[in-house]
């Protein structure tokens, strides 16, 4: 039974770093304190892309670029989102790195390896190693199932010598 209280509260969160402008818009009837800018509308998008991937936190490769020292980072996809054709490798904020136990750690540079051979088109190394994580996960890790389907899929058809290993989003 849960605690009395207020019950919990879940949020997704997106976070890229980059330039925006930031401020008092509109005119004087009308003023809106808000962000403007691509690095605002990428964060949105991948906001919207946990619930896809079912995480709570994901990160650009510039903001991961910038934390990896300190904070555990799974890298989980490279992704196009809705209006943009520019690949970016996206990854999930696991906590801080430091507070991280063996296992946790072990799982991460699991993972992050199986991207690595699914990105270099080893279907069958990669979608063995994702068994592995999902299995690890005690077959709750919606990534680890999803990238074992999509290395299936590309074993029985294979995306050709032009695939840059870019998946597109369509919806935000």
């Amino acid at each position: 039974m849960e605690a009395a209280g207020p019950p919990p509260f879940f949020t997704r969160i997106g976070i890229h770093t980059g330039e925006a402008i930031v401020g008092n818009i509109g005119y004087d009837e009308r003023m809106n304190y808000t962000v403007l800018g691509d690095s605002v509308n990428l964060a949105s998008a991948l906001e919207g892309l946990n619930k896809y991937y079912g995480t709570d936190i994901i990160v650009s490769e510039e903001t991961g670029t910038a934390v990896i020292q300190e904070f555990l980072l799974r890298k989980l996809d490279v992704v196009a989102v809705k209006g943009r054709q520019r690949g970016v490798i996206i990854y999930e904020l696991i906590g801080k790195r430091a507070e991280a136990n063996e296992g946790g750690l072990s799982f991460v540079e699991t993972f992050n390896c199986c991207i690595d051979h699914y990105l270099a088109q080893e279907w069958r190394e990669a979608s063995s190693m994702f068994e592995e994580t999902y299995r690890l996960s005690d077959a709750k890790d919606l990534p680890s199932k999803m990238m074992i389907d999509r290395c299936e899929e590309f074993l029985k058809t294979t995306p050709g010598p032009n695939w840059s290993g870019i998946y597109v989003h369509s919806e935000k």
